[in-house]
């Protein structure tokens, strides 16, 4: 790794020379964000309110799988054959468009502040036994769970 004084950002104040990384990109950037981290705290901003959230949008944004450049969201895991036979059945999702003239046994409609009426009658229509809206009454921070 690089002298440490040569590092980006905040990495410099945290890792310390001539020690030898056996993988030097995780530490220089949990060191820059360790480092990114104290300074805001010297700042005094609020580590619930801004400091926290901020923290976990970037880990969020870096975390990504090598192979297909995704988030992970969670740590990926599977489910026994057996638990899917019982429990789950295939399904796809589309928009109000696609699903004009289908039915189904159940429907799920997001609804937001750019919805119509006619596109939430069809997408409230479509299911035989019910039909649920989820209706977003804020806009969810990044950095939110």
């Amino acid at each position: 790794m690089a002298q440490a004084a040569a590092l980006p950002g905040a990495a410099r104040l945290e890792l310390v020379d001539g020690v030898i990384h056996l993988d030097p990109k995780p530490a220089l950037f949990d060191a820059m964000l360790t480092g990114w981290v104290r300074q805001q705290q010297t700042r005094f901003l609020s580590e619930q309110g801004t400091i926290k959230p901020r923290v976990a949008l970037v880990r969020r944004v870096a975390d990504r799988d090598p192979l297909t450049g995704e988030a992970l969201w969670s740590a990926p895991f599977e489910l026994p054959e057996d638990y899917l036979e019982r429990h789950v059945q295939l399904a796809y999702a589309g928009n109000v468009h696609v699903a004009q003239s289908r039915t189904v046994d159940t429907a799920h409609l997001v609804v937001d502040e750019v919805a119509r009426r006619a596109g939430f009658y069809v997408g409230m229509s479509r299911g035989s036994e019910r039909n649920t809206a989820y209706v977003v009454t804020e806009q969810a921070r990044a950095a939110d769970p």
